[in-house]
């Protein structure tokens, strides 16, 4: 069964930002999402079932939305700095109403609804277990980081995604692209 959920790339020009903020980030304990794989997830769907990938499709096909900018700004902790278990950086621009499409399309064809809150985010780093020096390092991090600016870029268009997880990290496979009206 296939794992999906949809996402926006960012730019291969934004890639060594998000390295080299990674670079900071203390390095126990810590599992660090490759740059050059890094995206704003939309919608994690999960494991689907095989003959339900058309009707996914066909309903992502559905979503009209135009084209924003976006702004990869501040850094920040799910749930807290204190008790980081995901460290992200920010992203600003219309993610929410493109979330909503996405949502209200796959709820069409079966999809459950999220229970959380969408935040628009891009996942740096999940947290293991942080003490002492690098729990403190973390949150002066993020406090140092709250509101910087990192870079802007257009979105033009979400991708569905095919996760396969190995020892390694996750193996992404874009499925299909779905361009934004311009």
């Amino acid at each position: 069964m296939p794992r999906l959920f949809t996402a926006v790339d960012i730019p291969e020009i934004l890639t060594p930002v998000v390295a080299e903020l990674e670079a900071q980030l203390p390095s126990t304990h810590l599992k660090l999402v490759r740059a050059d794989i890094a995206h704003i997830t939309l919608k994690f769907m999960g494991e689907v079932l095989e003959e339900e990938l058309p009707h996914i499709i066909q309903a992502l096909s559905g979503v009209h939305m135009g084209r924003f900018e976006a702004t990869l700004k501040g850094v920040g902790a799910f749930p807290s700095a204190k008790k980081a278990r995901v460290v992200w950086m920010g992203c600003e621009g219309e993610f929410a109403p493109l979330f909503e499409g996405i949502e209200n399309a796959l709820f069409s064809v079966g999809v459950e609804r999220e229970k959380r809150q969408f935040h628009a985010h891009l996942t740096l780093a999940r947290v293991k277990r942080l003490t002492g020096e690098d729990a403190a390092l973390l949150e002066s991090l993020i406090e140092s980081h709250e509101s910087t600016h990192f870079g802007e870029f257009e979105v033009n268009e979400f991708v569905l995604v095919q996760s396969t997880l190995t020892p390694e990290g996750p193996i992404y496979e874009e499925l299909e692209h779905f361009p934004l009206e311009g």
